[in-house]
């Protein structure tokens, strides 16, 4: 084990000490001592995930985040519904203006995360009432625009906070 305070003082210069990963070493002289087997196990380092906000969307309307962006660069979009940001009051009744303005909160979001809807893979749509899928499907289809457009699963639900008609979350891979 003599050289492992030599390994030790070079570990310590090269990790970061806030984020250390898992370290154990073992050494173990086995029939002779001059078989000398060591191992070494090491775990990643933990992914440093940076929050997201900006006051330019709807602020979190609970215990959590706009975003949080990991340091790959995958980011992660809460729902957004129609809160207009600043006021957070509901930008109007009907699920044209719901969904127009929760677009417009992701695509702040993302901005504020480096991303733009262009770098999304994902996205989950929430909806009050199924019938209103054709109108939201045209509203997303435009801001998506044409060609590659992200991953997709949608549902109806009982109901979503505030009263919302259209809640949308997506993930997103920043550049």
């Amino acid at each position: 084990m003599g050289e492992f305070a030599d390994f030790n003082s070079a570990w310590d210069d090269w990790v970061d000490m806030e984020n250390k990963p898992t370290r154990a070493c073992v050494e173990s002289k086995l029939a002779k001592p001059e078989f000398l087997v060591e191992v070494a196990v090491t775990a990643a380092l933990p992914s440093k995930a940076g929050i997201i906000s900006t006051d330019k969307a709807a602020a979190a309307v609970g215990p959590y985040n706009q975003a949080i962006r990991l340091a790959d660069g995958m980011v992660f979009v809460s729902g957004c519904i129609g809160l207009k940001p600043g006021s957070g009051e509901m930008a109007g009744d009907t699920v044209e203006v719901q969904t127009a303005q929760a677009l417009s909160n992701m695509r702040e979001i993302l901005a504020a995360a480096g991303a733009a809807p262009s770098d999304v893979v994902k996205t989950m749509i929430l909806l009050e009432d199924i019938s209103d899928f054709a109108e939201v499907n045209t509203m997303y289809k435009e801001f998506f625009g044409e060609g590659r457009v992200p991953a997709r699963s949608t549902f109806a639900v009982k109901s979503l906070p505030k009263g919302a008609k259209v809640e949308i979350e997506c993930m997103a891979v920043a550049p």
